[in-house]
């Protein structure tokens, strides 16, 4: 089957491609993303969709003059994805296609802050699930969960696996690179500060040369974690207490876990989900630690030896204790599992739901 794609985000979609290739599928892109550079694509001109017109397709209708510039061009796929932003699934609504939505963030982006377009894309995906049309996937228990919470239609759950860089950990003792967007301090000279150590372009040979990445993070899923892990490299986060702990104390962690967290508006989400933990009322510690249990790094069954750290005298602790090589290797024979598992839920997706 041949699949058609826009998209914002560089990784998502490439994954995709890798894994629909190993299936006998493809997967073209047009990526309108500023990050093309990363992984050497060109980005696409498409003048409908610049300046933020993209922004207002509800209210312009975009999908019409869509269909009408590219009917003839896009006449020949079998169905359509769509990723960053699940919204671009609207732009296929004219083609009488299948279309995939894979889902990588809060879906309902942009439409959060206002609550009449939210409740017709809302609208837009029910009718599309229930007829067929639509089949939701997300590559994060998280926007799983936060996805069926405002929809009340399943999604699965298939992670990505970003092995497309073909690099592993290489071993060593070169310390460990710490991502946090803020000083830590506290931390044993072992810890390196990302910026310094690497500055803001590096590479994937620069990081496999570490003992171990450390997160303190800003997200509760994000793409270069899958690419880490399955590059094999030994990964450390907080706890789920220790991070709820450093969240109620102010500190600068998952400032992207909620639209309204990171725009800074008012919390609370302007429709109602489903259940007592609105997953936008980034005020209410409660809620927040119900959601945080659903981040990729706290799924045991998808990304194990994850390790967890209480303090930051725990993390100074591991990372004199830990044999990076031996965990790296527990890592990489697992990495053989969980891309089959991975292979075989979108081969059940193609040929049970397309």
């Amino acid at each position: 089957m041949k699949f058609f794609n826009i998209d914002q985000h560089i990784s998502v979609i490439y994954d995709m491609q890798h894994l629909f290739r190993e299936l006998g599928h493809q997967v073209h892109d047009w990526s309108i993303s500023n990050h093309t550079w990363v992984l050497n694509k060109e980005k696409k001109s498409i003048p409908l969709l610049e300046n933020d017109n993209w922004k207002r397709m509800i209210k312009s209708k975009l999908w019409n003059e869509f269909f009408k510039q590219y009917q003839q061009e896009l006449k020949d796929y079998d169905g359509f994805i769509a990723c960053y932003s699940p919204m671009f699934a609207m732009l296929y609504q004219k083609f009488d296609r299948p279309v995939i939505i894979n889902i990588p963030i809060r879906y309902e982006h942009p439409f959060s802050f206002d609550r009449h377009d939210w409740k017709r894309f809302n609208k837009f995906l029910v009718q599309g699930v229930d007829d067929g049309r639509i089949i939701l996937v997300a590559n994060n228990a998280y926007d799983k969960y936060y996805t069926e919470y405002f929809l009340d239609r399943e999604v699965v759950h298939i992670p990505s696996m970003c092995d497309y860089y073909q690099k592993e950990y290489s071993g060593g003792n070169s310390g460990f690179i710490c991502f946090s967007r803020q000083k830590r301090k506290g931390l044993s000279a072992r810890a390196m500060d990302k910026d310094e150590a690497l500055g803001q372009k590096y590479s994937t040979e620069d990081l496999i040369k570490f003992s171990g990445i450390i997160h303190f993070p800003y997200q509760v899923s994000f793409m270069s974690l899958f690419e880490q892990y399955a590059m094999n490299l030994p990964l450390f986060f907080p706890s789920q207490d220790f991070l709820m702990e450093l969240y109620a104390r102010g500190d600068d962690i998952l400032k992207e876990a909620s639209w309204y967290r990171y725009f800074g508006r008012k919390p609370g989400s302007l429709i109602r989900g489903r259940g007592p933990h609105d997953p936008n009322d980034y005020t209410d510690l409660e809620s927040v630690r119900h959601w945080i249990r659903f981040a990729d790094y706290y799924d045991v069954s998808w990304m194990p030896f994850v390790q967890l750290f209480h303090s930051l005298s725990h993390l100074n602790s591991l990372m004199e204790t830990c044999d990076s090589a031996a965990l790296s290797k527990r890592m990489k024979s697992f990495n053989v599992l969980r891309k089959q598992k991975i292979i075989n839920l979108w081969r059940d997706i193609i040929n049970h739901r397309m």
